[in-house]
């Protein structure tokens, strides 16, 4: 790889357009009145708890809850949440962090970019096209900011590789600190891209001078004091992903061929990227956008490299487009599910975009009519996106934050137990987003009224910093259970037992029956015993989408 090649420190047209993006984007975020995500709701829950137990006072969560580890990989996010929710909500604290992430996406980007290659503003203006993704929908907050970070560590690296720079090495160090206490996934990514620019570089200088690159054992004590965040991660991991990666690998040719295509299919289709999904011209015209975003920049690249070679040049630009290209390969390949961590390999479909864009850092185009066309594609493919997001999201926005407005409590009265279910009705066609953003969004009655979550999910995780206590009736279901409302209820339906038990330790049913007409009469799961019907009653709350059934008190 060459040196990071220069760039013009100026206002450019694309750069003044991605900076009304990024403020079109935070102004966007502000006025909604909640973020709608799938599992958002849960970590600001925890945050609730976490907070609750953090301060010592006397609280019904001690019963139910424990803090396992202080400091475990995720705490960044839930330690930020809790201290801007000491000056504002938690609904805005969550908004606050989101345009924290806009903010350290776009120029981080840049950061990197301009490290790569001479059209960092114009890829920079590219990239914003992928702010909204399915990762920040689902809730993957913490795997976005991580992702962020790394681009200015990597560009940090790019930067002071090959010359004496402690400041700038003890930062960088600082920066795989913060990635691993935000997110470990991008970790991982920011290690082995670093290492593999230092391994180029010892080749490279090593064939010219057959000495070694200046610094190289600095940036490689560097990289090693980077690297061991990897072990206290190790730490907090329960299981060995390459074994689990084998017994995927093993199973039958056919099913594996099978998985593989479906895994293409998917890919292809743009699920793992899209945060907006369904019919719909506008829908239709999104999803052109970005593959447009990953066309684009490949073509581009793979223009420049042309370039290059009859140059004989090999640039860092170069060398992402390789990365590009292997990622677009391999991705199928990669289980969705690994290490205990779901959806996985869905949500590295946005570096798969993102490795292109950073390729096409390295081509210059030089026509004003291309860049000013480029811009203007942008600006209107923006237009479209915003408008299609804030058309889809603020209604379930504006129904999720009439919880936490409301006066008197939702559910049921401090301290009570309760399960969080989904309505076993078929429900109406999505809502044009390619995530369910009422999955879990009971638990803001269960936050806001402070009663307890019976059935929370990924406790068991070690990087989670609560953890189940005894008390807590639904601590040994089967995992599955525990992170889909909808499993938890077909396995109570399954199992009588079960059902009683727990059943009988709540005092609440939240009912999530968004997309469907408001429910009359008794949950079904609570006609299945008859004796057990009499003591329940249940009602449609404020908001149309969460029913409520209270068990009656003797």
């Amino acid at each position: 790889m060459t040196a990071p090649e220069p760039t013009h420190r100026r206002l450019t047209p694309e750069l003044l357009a991605t900076l009304l993006i990024v403020l079109a984007y935070i102004l966007w975020l502000l006025s909604m009145p909640a973020w709608p995500s799938q599992d958002g709701p849960v970590h600001l829950y925890y945050t609730h708890v976490f907070g609750a137990l953090l301060s010592h006072h006397p609280t019904p969560y001690a019963h139910f809850y424990t803090i396992k580890h202080l400091l475990p990989p995720y705490a960044l996010y839930y330690y930020a949440l809790l201290a801007l929710s000491h000056v504002t909500s938690l609904l805005l604290a969550d908004r606050l962090i989101l345009c924290i992430y806009v903010i350290s996406f776009v120029f981080g980007f840049r950061y990197l970019a301009r490290a790569l290659g001479p059209s960092a503003d114009l890829t920079t203006l590219l990239a914003t096209l992928l702010l909204l993704n399915w990762s920040l929908g689902m809730g993957f907050v913490n795997f976005c900011l991580s992702l962020s970070i790394v681009f200015w560590a990597l560009g940090l690296w790019l930067r002071f590789a090959g010359r004496p720079a402690l400041p700038q090495r003890i930062v960088f160090v600082l920066l795989a600190i913060l990635a691993m206490f935000t997110h470990p996934v991008p970790l991982l990514a920011l290690l082995g891209l670093a290492a593999l620019a230092l391994i180029l570089r010892f080749l490279r200088d090593r064939r010219a001078t057959h000495t070694l690159p200046p610094f190289f054992l600095r940036d490689l004590l560097t990289l090693i004091a980077a690297a061991l965040t990897l072990g206290y991660v190790k730490l907090f991991t329960n299981s060995h992903p390459l074994a689990q990666t084998a017994v995927t690998a093993s199973s039958a040719s056919r099913s594996f061929l099978s998985q593989l295509a479906h895994n293409i299919v998917d890919y292809a289709a743009e699920k793992g990227l899209a945060f907006l999904s369904g019919p719909g011209v506008e829908l239709r015209l999104y999803r052109i956008v970005l593959l447009i975003a990953i066309v684009l920049p490949l073509a581009l690249a793979a223009r420049q490299r042309l370039r290059n070679r009859r140059q004989h040049l090999w640039t860092a630009s170069d060398t992402t487009l390789v990365l590009g290209i292997l990622a677009i390969l391999v991705l199928p390949f990669i289980p969705h599910d690994l290490n205990g961590s779901h959806f996985f390999a869905d949500r590295l479909l946005l570096l798969v975009w993102l490795l292109p864009i950073f390729a096409a850092t390295g081509y210059t185009i030089r026509s004003p009519r291309a860049r000013a066309s480029l811009l203007l594609f942008v600006l209107l493919a923006q237009l479209l996106i915003l408008s299609a997001a804030n058309a889809k999201l603020r209604p379930v926005a504006e129904s999720i934050a009439r919880l936490d407005n409301a006066p008197q409590p939702i559910a049921s009265t401090p301290g009570t137990l309760g399960l969080l279910l989904e309505d076993p009705r078929p429900s109406a066609p999505p809502p044009g987003l390619a995530f369910n953003p009422f999955l879990w969004a009971a638990a803001n009655a269960f936050r806001h009224d402070n009663t307890i979550l019976a059935n929370t999910p990924w406790l068991d995780l070690a990087i989670i910093p609560l953890g189940a206590a005894p008390a807590l009736p639904a601590a040994n279901l089967p995992p599955a259970a525990l992170e889909f409302p909808a499993i938890l209820r077909s396995d109570l339906e399954a199992d009588p037992a079960q059902r009683a038990q727990l059943l009988h330790s709540v005092s609440f049913l939240a009912i999530d029956q968004s997309f469907r007409r408001s429910a009359t009469g008794l949950d079904p799961l609570l006609t299945l015993d008859h004796p057990a019907s009499l003591r329940w009653s249940c009602r449609n709350a404020a908001t149309p989408w969460l029913r409520i059934c209270n068990k009656q008190t003797p």
